[in-house]
């Protein structure tokens, strides 16, 4: 659990967690959905269990510089609402890869970029 909102805690290399936001770098494909995914449940649940903490995670992935079909339905499950939410996820910034992709996969690139997540 990150204790200073100013200071980011490096949790993985290509991951960094600060106290409201989750930054994804890299490949965003197949092989890597499960460990992001583990990501955001740990940054969601740090936000659930902080007292003060905040209550919105932005996901930001402009820095993701590959993604597959596998890496939208990720970001597209991240955003699926939940009925108990505590928590809201949004997707703060999309890198010129994903929106590729969302094209190529007749996403509309709207669904990512203001959606919201709500989970309990």
């Amino acid at each position: 659990m990150v204790d200073d909102a100013n200071v980011e805690a490096p949790v993985h290399a290509d991951v960094p967690v600060a106290a409201n936001k989750l930054t994804l770098t890299g490949q965003l494909r197949v092989h890597r959905v499960a460990e992001c995914r583990d990501q955001v449940i740990q940054a969601m649940q740090e936000a659930a269990a902080s007292p003060e903490g905040p209550r919105v995670i932005e996901l930001n992935v402009e820095q993701v510089d590959g993604c597959d079909t596998a890496g939208l339905q990720f970001l597209l499950m991240c955003l699926k609402p939940a009925p108990d939410a505590v928590v809201a996820v949004r997707v703060s910034a999309v890198s010129p890869a994903i929106a590729d992709a969302a094209t190529r996969a007749a996403v509309p690139l709207n669904l990512l970029s203001v959606a919201t997540k709500l989970i309990g």
